[in-house]
């Protein structure tokens, strides 16, 4: 209990200095203003549904001067999609190396790896990923 517990806060230092790493250059966001944000934004993932706790991260960093709401927002959403890709990558790796191979386990490395990538594909290109907007978009406005 007290290992898995002493993991949290190298993991939480981490996802602190990745923040930093992720802000704009001249947005001045330190190291420990990271830290609050990302443990402020852990507290109330607890408590509001949804991951809200990183919306209001970004409002945070909106409210506070260190970028605009459209950019915070926009940078909350990236971080969230990378932790995402992230879980997906560790999902194909463990279903790849899963001795007991049967169609139930194919069918589910199969899933997993296209949407691992197409979540790097909608990352990496912009032209795709406001192609990909768009017909959802319009497959929105068609209901």
């Amino acid at each position: 209990m007290f290992l898995s517990l002493a993991m949290v806060i190298p993991i939480t230092l981490f996802t602190s200095w990745r923040l930093q790493q992720l802000m704009p250059k001249g947005s001045g966001l330190d190291f420990l203003e990271a830290n609050r944000l990302i443990l402020g934004a852990s507290v109330l993932n607890m408590v509001l549904p949804s991951k809200m706790g990183d919306i209001a991260k970004a409002y945070f960093m909106k409210d506070r001067g260190h970028l605009s709401g459209t950019l915070s927002l926009s940078l909350v959403v990236f971080e969230k999609a990378c932790d995402l890709l992230s879980l997906l990558l560790w999902c194909v790796f463990g279903l790849i190396v899963y001795p007991e191979k049967n169609s139930l386990f194919l069918l589910m490395t199969i899933g997993v790896g296209a949407g691992l990538i197409l979540g790097l594909i909608l990352l990496g290109s912009r032209k795709i990923a406001i192609v990909f907007l768009t017909l959802g978009l319009i497959f929105y406005l068609k209901k």
